[in-house]
């Protein structure tokens, strides 16, 4: 039974950990569609000590939920809700990070686009061509390709 709140107790402060890393990558969210660099790299430095902290946490706790989970065949509803409440937390989170990365990507995309779009200003004479990637695509012709 000590063993039970004891792996209870590890479980909700992963849980909460994960809580907290949710709501700061939707912070994250808000400050990447803002552009709030500042803000963004506070958010950053927390996410990463929460990080640690998490990952210190969950391979303590990770071997003893399988094991108790494999060897129980009837384990404590409050252990199979929080590591419910664990599961879907991280899926969350997961969800999160994904959005997150799509809106840095696209975030680099437009940098690129941008640069490159000053660079066929200095360039001067042969301006960049974008394909539907938004690469830049320069085709030269050179005198011995064409045919005659």
């Amino acid at each position: 039974m000590q063993d039970n709140r004891i792996l209870q107790q590890s479980l909700e402060k992963e849980l909460a950990l994960l809580e907290e890393l949710n709501d700061l990558s939707l912070l994250k969210k808000d400050a990447l569609v803002e552009d709030d660099l500042a803000v963004l790299e506070a958010i950053v430095l927390k996410e990463e000590a929460l990080s640690v902290k998490l990952k210190t946490i969950s391979n303590k706790c990770l071997p003893e939920v399988q094991f108790f989970l494999r060897q129980q065949k009837n384990p404590p509803t409050e252990l199979v809700e929080i590591v419910a409440k664990v599961r879907r937390c991280a899926f969350q989170f997961r969800l999160n990070n994904e959005l997150n990365q799509n809106l840095i990507q696209d975030s680099m995309a437009v940098t690129q686009f941008t640069i490159n779009s000053f660079r066929s200003l200095i360039d001067g004479a042969r301006p960049s061509l974008y394909g539907a990637s938004g690469r830049v695509h320069r085709k030269e012709i050179h005198i011995l390709d064409v045919k005659g």
